[in-house]
């Protein structure tokens, strides 16, 4: 009967530890991590994700407040797929959305200047 109490305690015991120093779930490489937006990464994951002509304003970008609207879908010259867009703010000017392979929708650099508006 002693020999079945010791057991039963060491059970509980082993138990108890290793519940107690459990590991924190901690991200596998395959869960994606959440990742917090700027307001230029929104507006690009929008131009990336929206349907042609679709419409949507963002405050605190690098256009300022603005309202961007998506255009059609292309492949780049190094054939990433990008998505052309117009904002109008403070400036009315086109720019681009890129797909990067890490980072998902980034906004292009603008190579004319002030952009180019059609």
């Amino acid at each position: 009967m002693r020999y079945l109490f010791y057991v039963i305690m060491l059970l509980l015991c082993t138990t108890a530890c290793s519940t107690a120093h459990k590991k924190p779930n901690l991200p596998t490489s395959n869960q994606e991590v959440a990742r917090v937006l700027s307001p230029d990464d929104q507006m690009a994951e929008f131009i990336g994700n929206a349907r042609e002509g679709a419409s949507r304003t963002f405050m605190d970008t690098s256009y300022g407040t603005a309202t961007v609207t998506a255009g059609r879908a292309y492949q780049s010259a190094l054939n990433i797929p990008c998505r052309e867009a117009y904002v109008q703010g403070s400036l009315r000017t086109g720019i681009a959305a890129c797909k990067d392979e890490e980072r998902g929708w980034i906004l292009a650099p603008e190579i004319f200047g002030d952009g180019a508006y059609r």
